[in-house]
């Protein structure tokens, strides 16, 4: 019995580590207009990667300026989005705009939620669940 709870609480903080706030990201920074084929749209895995420092996440917005849209990939403070929205006019408009926190997370074409995390906890909690029913 000891043994299968030492586990579960091990398993515990294996899971707690893999999510911990304080990691710097690397993420693919680039930008271009929407519509012109480059590689910050078409095909990311060709642009940079710097890492973000730690209180950054990865970014992927869009901002359109009358009739040009550009696309913003890069490293950026949790808050950037609220930041945008905030000084969107009649001219200027927010499109899109996504914060992840998970390496090169910001490299999707269509928006996408960050998973990664999930079966770190699902393991977790599958096999504590299945050490609890057998130990009794």
């Amino acid at each position: 019995m000891k043994q299968k709870s030492t586990l579960c609480v091990l398993l515990l903080v294996i899971c707690a580590w893999s999510i911990s706030p304080g990691m710097a990201y690397k993420c693919y920074e680039c930008q271009e207009e929407k519509g012109r084929g480059l590689d910050c749209e078409s095909n990311v895995k060709n642009v940079l990667q710097p890492n973000c420092t730690e209180t950054f996440q990865c970014i992927k917005y869009i901002w359109t300026t009358g009739n040009t849209s550009v696309l913003y990939r890069g490293c950026a403070p949790n808050s950037k989005c609220e930041e945008l929205s905030a000084t969107v006019t009649a001219n200027h408009s927010l499109d899109y705009c996504s914060i992840c926190d998970s390496a090169l997370c910001n490299s999707a074409i269509l928006p996408r939620f960050t998973l990664a995390v999930w079966p770190s906890w699902l393991f977790f909690l599958f096999v504590c669940t299945r050490l609890w029913r057998y130990s009794n």
